[in-house]
């Protein structure tokens, strides 16, 4: 789903830019020892597949759209494993268009998948599949980049990890 009409937009036009706290999901695809990254126009970076939770979402419905739209990966929701969490009390996004908002951001990593067209060209202009070693040197967003480090935390511990920003 694009911006116009979603849950966020809806409040947005109640409370304008104010600050909101808004439940995201972000995702780390895997095939081959490679991650998908896609380059956010909004933020002018390459990240992670990611977006909000909309009303009668699942964190896994979620997700699953968003790959579809960001990454054109194609998930079910079975596939699906949640590996950590984003938060903390400098963890906020500032939009281009003045919006202000605190995720509480849950991640999933997807190792099984089919890969279609993504379908959100408006927010996200590439995907790239980038070596997970050679990852550090890839221009992440923040966000992007912790959440990486949490990954290759997680594929060494199998502990769910906790990004407190």
């Amino acid at each position: 789903m694009g911006y116009v009409g979603s849950h966020v937009w809806t409040i947005r036009q109640k409370i304008g830019h104010d600050e909101l706290i808004v439940a995201t999901v972000d995702a780390v695809a895997v095939r081959d020892d490679k991650v998908c990254l896609v380059y956010n126009n909004n933020f002018s970076c390459w990240t992670l597949p990611s977006g909000h939770v909309e009303i009668n979402d699942s964190w896994q419905s979620a997700i699953k759209t968003e790959l579809l739209e960001e990454a054109g990966i194609v998930a079910q929701e079975k596939d699906l494993i949640p590996f950590a969490s984003v938060s903390g009390p400098n963890n906020k996004l500032h939009y281009p268009n003045g919006d202000n908002t605190r995720p509480f951001t849950l991640v999933f990593v997807c190792e099984h998948f089919d890969e279609t067209e993504l379908t959100d060209t408006e927010e996200i202009s590439e995907k790239r599949w980038v070596k997970l070693k050679d990852i550090d040197r890839a221009p992440l967003g923040e966000n992007a980049a912790r959440i990486i480090e949490a990954y290759k935390k997680y594929r060494e511990t199998g502990i769910f990890q906790q990004i407190i920003v």
